[in-house]
């Protein structure tokens, strides 16, 4: 370890991401593998933006909606491994 650094194990970058479950008995709180061979993002290119100058016209302002559609796939599931506890 070093500062300035990226932490690696075995040569290979690691991330602590709070959105994977604890560990505990039975539950895969690790992932590893190649996410970019292992998941594809998709990106639309069309932007929807709405213009509501009804629900913030008492205090002299418009509002904007926008809406953009994404979406991803597991594309090769061998490039990655969920890691089980056992405790």
């Amino acid at each position: 370890m070093a500062g300035g650094v990226p932490g690696t194990i075995l040569g290979c970058p690691y991330f602590e991401v709070p959105d994977m479950p604890a560990i505990g008995a039975n539950s895969y709180p690790i992932a590893f593998g190649d996410f970019e061979r292992c998941y594809t993002l998709v990106d639309r290119i069309s932007l929807a933006v709405v213009r509501d100058p009804y629900s913030k016209a008492s205090a002299g302002q418009v509002r904007f909606v926008g809406r953009r559609r994404v979406g991803g796939q597991v594309v090769l599931a061998e490039a990655a491994a969920l890691l089980q506890c056992h405790t």
